[in-house]
């Protein structure tokens, strides 16, 4: 009897850790990631399984800019894409290493993004 609920103890406590894992990987991605560089600006916002990305112009051209603002996308986290549904090129794959996000793809190469 005494083996019996050592096994139960054991079996819950890692029924407990993989639901905790599970959870926790979902709000990892969730965040501001910013990219500045020659007068451009990439921002991606996540949160849970949607995401909007705004990039800024280097030449300050407001129709192209109003354009690059706010572009919704949902995330496979299974994939590690981004979908942009109705758009052309419309995934991009990314990379996550600490407050570090990597998006390839869509013919830009990759660009790296800091978490705030």
């Amino acid at each position: 009897m005494n083996n019996f609920k050592k096994i139960v103890v054991f079996v819950v406590t890692m029924l407990m850790a993989i639901f905790l894992v599970a959870c926790s990987s979902k709000s990892d991605l969730d965040g501001t990631y910013t990219y500045k560089e020659d007068g451009a600006s990439m921002m991606i916002t996540i949160n849970g399984n949607k995401g909007r990305v705004k990039i800024q112009a280097g030449d300050d051209n407001a129709a192209l800019n109003l354009a690059l603002n706010n572009i919704e996308f949902t995330i496979d986290r299974e994939s590690k894409t981004f979908n942009f549904a109705g758009k052309e090129d419309s995934q991009l794959y990314y990379s996550v290493s600490g407050n570090s996000l990597t998006v390839r793809g869509g013919g830009f190469g990759s660009v790296t993004l800091q978490k705030k």
